[in-house]
């Protein structure tokens, strides 16, 4: 399974904490792992089953939001060798090229010996070449070297026949364990930005910042970022958000990874329900709501985050007020036919709200546009779904000027 990839994070020179905030150093006990399909680590001796409650993912206690002030756009700086090599070997093994890959991620662990993600991965590229023992002695390796995405291994298809072995669930169990005493400490804080949180040149106009929409306060866009990423990589677009006149909270996924991004959950029975209840904590933090409208709530994803969006927007349009989704991908599967969501009731057509849905011409996409398009117009819900040319990204018209006509599009103007 791949991994993020670096971006431009904001650097918050001042962090004003608003609501009860429990800090980068707060380490909660395994204990306070809490949310939907908590474990606790010594009941662990469950028949494997990936998809079983007993070895279902925690999800930790998520944190309030905080506003980055007076913050400058930073490079995260060079990566480490070993991992700008693990990257190139990520990227081999995606196109199927797996005698380079291997080669790859051996100098990446020459480079760095106690790197258990390139022996994770290393053991992924040999299962998918059929190439048994090595993927075993790799696997094994990582597991010696502490690796402890539980998240990204629970059901990681890679792994291919190791996962029937015997030995896997016991291996499962130890890095299960490792990530439930670890995963408190890494998970992320959403930060949100205001036209007022803008550096004075950023600021649209002069004089006191317009809100989108009119009204006292700006409404709120919730931001979700894709599988394996960080909300941090959506700062400059929180930014783009909060120049339009809006509240835009970046918000990490549920489950953080050991390597500093960050995935949803995807469990097709509550995966939708933890994230949901996820999402309304953060509207209900009484800092966030002194600052914005949170009575005015807009979802907006990409990939898996996309997913979500759209999906929580149909099964919730008394909390969402609309959709925008980019690239949807991933599991629950729910979100790629409307018409099941709700019962198999499909959208709520006393509660019309506008989903905007984009996907690149490359994706195959053309069935899931089509659903949301018949679906939404048979309940009268206002609906932007188009193609754009590439494959998973971002419109290459988005920063300059299509941003700008989704957030008219979501306010009816």
């Amino acid at each position: 399974m791949l991994r993020s990839v670096r971006s431009f994070v904001a650097a918050a020179l001042l962090l004003v904490g608003l609501g009860t905030w429990a800090g980068c150093d707060s380490k909660p006990a395994p204990a306070d792992l809490g949310g939907d399909a908590a474990v606790d680590p010594a009941a662990d001796d469950a028949p494997f089953d990936p998809h079983a409650a007993a070895w279902a993912v925690p999800v930790p206690a998520a944190k309030s939001p905080v506003s980055l002030r007076n913050y400058q756009w930073i490079d995260e700086g060079a990566a480490s060798p070993g991992q700008t090599m693990l990257e190139r070997a990520d990227t081999l093994k995606a196109s199927g090229r797996y005698d380079l890959a291997r080669t790859a991620y051996e100098l990446a662990l020459k480079q760095d010996p106690a790197f258990a993600q390139a022996a994770y991965q290393l053991a992924c590229n040999e299962a998918l070449a059929g190439n048994a023992d090595a993927a075993r002695t790799a696997f094994e390796r990582a597991v010696e070297l502490g690796y402890a995405d539980y998240p990204i291994a629970r059901a990681d298809a890679e792994l291919g026949a190791l996962r029937e072995e015997a030995a896997f669930p016991d291996r499962l169990r130890e890095i299960r364990r490792r990530y439930l005493k670890q995963a408190a400490r890494r998970v992320g804080t959403p930060f949100y930005l205001t036209a007022a949180d803008l550096p004075e040149a950023e600021r649209p106009g002069s004089g006191p910042a317009p809100h989108a929409g009119g009204g006292a306060k700006p409404p709120v866009i919730l931001i979700l970022h894709g599988t394996g990423d960080s909300h941090e990589s959506y700062a400059r677009e929180a930014m783009g958000w909060a120049e339009l006149g809006w509240a835009a909270v970046a918000v990490p996924g549920s489950l953080p990874t050991a390597n500093g991004g960050f995935l949803w959950p995807a469990d097709e029975a509550t995966a939708y329900a933890a994230v949901d209840r996820q999402l309304r904590a953060i509207l209900k933090d009484p800092g966030l709501g002194t600052v914005a409208d949170v009575s005015r709530v807009v979802l907006m994803g990409f990939s898996q985050g996309a997913n979500h969006a759209a999906a929580l927007t149909a099964r919730h349009p008394d909390v969402y007020a609309g959709a925008v989704a980019l690239s949807p991908a991933g599991r629950p599967t729910g979100a790629y036919d409307p018409a099941t969501l709700n019962g198999g009731a499909g959208l709520d057509a006393g509660r019309p709200r506008p989903v905007a849905m984009f996907l690149g011409d490359e994706e195959g996409g053309e069935a899931l546009l089509a659903r949301w398009t018949a679906a939404a117009q048979s309940a009268g819900w206002p609906v932007w779904a188009e193609e754009f040319p590439g494959d998973r990204h971002f419109p290459r018209d988005w920063h300059a000027e299509r941003r700008a006509k989704v957030a008219a599009f979501l306010l009816g103007e």
